[in-house]
């Protein structure tokens, strides 16, 4: 049976109808965007270049482009770093350069691949990688310096900028100055911590894009030395040099003290950061700069230090003999807390004294030479740079005869020499022109004995003290050994027999004398002066007179006039 719709129905069907034909069509022309990673090429150790292509763009809205980056090949939005192009596609291939932020020093593969997203999602190309190249650093220079100084590196950088390069010394970022594909200029940085580094060789490092280059142990960090303190004080004054980056293992070959032009290599010490050093005794100025040199890098500290001059009030005594001493008072000798200051000297006239005795930093004691010239000498202190005169002058006496006693003696008879002499001083005395010398225990008077092989009669005693010899007015009388008496005449073997006369040694050895009773040596000899010997009569005597005889130790004999008579009973 054939139906037959009404017309107004049959009119809605074909309208639907049509209207499902052209929803179909229409979704039968939208598309998903195409998008494929052509290439990858490392420009620098932090830099890349990508390039990719659009091959279709899609039906929806395009919302961003660009490209991923990352360090493994699972590269997505959600695994890697963008980089953007945006929303706007104006070309089919699609290029960027940009700085990659996340690789190592260790592995320095970098994955990339473009992407394009819009309305529905993210279209991917492929993943490409590139291996970017680490820095190469050939030198250092200079291999040493201070907080502030400009080094050089030299090597491999390629087409960097400074945002793209970080450099370390000892972990601590530098200013970097200038940089091309061959150098890199930066300023040593403040607030490195040097002590975990044997001798301040300071690590370096140089980070582009992660990849790290470290130069181990290739700089040396000098200290910066900022002040010293006091500026001004006496000789031998210690002074403390802050510093920063000091190590306290510096060695004198190594470490040198410069007080203007003169060099200090010891006296020093290093604890905590101070430097500390005594001024020198052979500063050559009253003003001057301090410098400090380290493994021959000089460095000199603003600033000067003054020293200040010592003063002379007097000296006393002011006269005296050659050999003598007298003290010189004032101030500021050195400084009070130098236990051994040098530095310090005296001249009289212009002859240096030898024995130069500091006694405090107001009082210094002077020895006379011993063949200084007799007169009146100026006396001048040395101390550093300063050369000070004393107020007064200095008078040199001549030593002096003003007697002797006694007037006449034997060889080896004492005999006492006043007059003006310097105690604790050798001496040479003349008995006309035989010398012998003795040693001064006094300021007025010399003691000494009549020398052997001087001729019997009168002459003249002398004194020599260095090359000034003076002589005494009178003539001294020179005796023969003589035995004046004995007593008893007589006696039995064992008899004490005293014997007086002149030229016998004194003291109490048995060998100074020797004493005979005819041809047989007596013993003991008792208590023996220059004029008196006791002596006991020996045995194995032949009854009857004999003479007695002496021999002083000078080997001179003398026999006596008279006879003693030995006895049995």
């Amino acid at each position: 049976m054939k139906i037959i719709l009404p017309k107004s129905l049959y009119s809605l069907t074909c309208l639907i109808l049509f209207l499902c034909v052209l929803v179909g069509c229409k979704k039968d022309e939208e598309s998903h965007p195409e998008i494929r990673t052509i290439n990858v090429q490392a420009i620098s150790p932090a830099k890349v270049k990508a390039t990719g292509e659009i091959v279709h763009k899609g039906s929806f809205k395009i919302i961003d482009h660009g490209f991923l980056y990352g360090s493994s090949s699972a590269v997505t939005a959600g695994a890697g770093t963008k980089v953007s192009l945006g929303a706007n596609v104006n070309e089919q291939t699609i290029s960027s350069e940009f700085t990659v932020t996340s690789s190592s020093s260790y592995d320095r593969t970098v994955f990339v691949r473009a992407y394009l997203t819009d309305e529905n999602g993210t279209a991917y190309g492929s993943v490409v990688s590139v291996q970017l190249p680490n820095t190469a650093v050939s030198s250092v220079s200079p291999s040493y310096g201070k907080t502030g100084d400009q080094i050089t590196l030299s090597g491999n950088f390629y087409s960097l900028s400074k945002d793209e390069v970080q450099v370390t010394f000892a972990n601590v970022s530098a200013n970097i100055v200038s940089i091309n594909s061959s150098k890199i200029v930066v300023e040593v940085p403040s607030g490195i911590n040097s002590s975990s580094y044997s001798y301040n060789q300071i690590p370096i490092s140089v980070n582009v894009g992660g990849g790290i280059t470290q130069l181990s142990s290739s700089f040396k960090l000098i200290p910066t030395f900022n002040d010293f303190s006091p500026k001004s004080g006496h000789l031998n004054t210690t002074i403390s040099i802050s510093a920063t980056n000091l190590p306290s293992y510096y060695s004198y070959n190594s470490l040198r003290v410069y007080f203007g032009s003169v060099a200090s290599t010891s006296n020093f010490s290093i604890n905590s950061g101070l430097l500390t050093v005594s001024i020198p005794s052979n500063v050559t100025e009253e003003k001057f700069q301090i410098a400090v040199e380290i493994d021959g890098i000089k460095t000199v500290i603003p600033g000067e230090f003054t020293l200040i001059p010592p003063t002379v009030s007097s000296i006393s005594p002011s006269s005296g003999l050659a050999g003598s001493s007298f003290s010189i008072f004032g101030n500021n000798f050195y400084n009070s807390n130098s236990y051994y200051p040098g530095g310090i000297s005296v001249t009289i006239g212009d002859v240096p004294a030898t024995n130069v005795n500091i006694v405090s930093t107001g009082q210094i004691n002077v020895t006379i030479p011993n063949d200084f010239p007799v007169g009146d000498h100026k006396v001048v202190l040395k101390c550093g740079p300063f050369n000070v005169e004393a107020p007064q002058r200095l008078r040199v006496k001549p030593i002096t005869i003003s007697n002797f006693s006694p007037s006449s003696g034997a060889p080896g008879k004492e005999v006492t020499i006043q007059g003006d002499f310097v105690p604790n001083y050798n001496y040479t005395v003349y008995f006309g022109s035989i010398t012998t010398s003795t040693y001064s225990t006094s300021t007025t008077a010399l003691k000494v004995n009549v020398p052997a092989g001087v001729s019997t009669g009168e002459v003249k005693i002398s004194v020599r003290a260095g090359n000034t010899t003076v002589t005494a007015a009178d003539n001294f009388t020179v005796l023969a050994p003589s035995i004046t008496s004995f007593s008893p005449t007589s006696g039995v073997a064992g008899t004490e027999v005293t014997i007086h006369g002149t030229g016998f040694t004194p003291g109490p050895y048995l060998y100074n004398n020797s004493v005979k009773f005819g041809t047989v040596v007596a013993t003991p000899i008792i208590a023996p002066t220059d004029s008196s010997i006791k002596v006991l009569v020996p045995s194995g005597l032949t009854p009857g007179a004999m003479k007695i005889s002496v021999t002083n130790s000078y080997g001179q004999t003398v026999v006596s006039q008279n006879n003693f008579t030995f006895t049995t009973q």
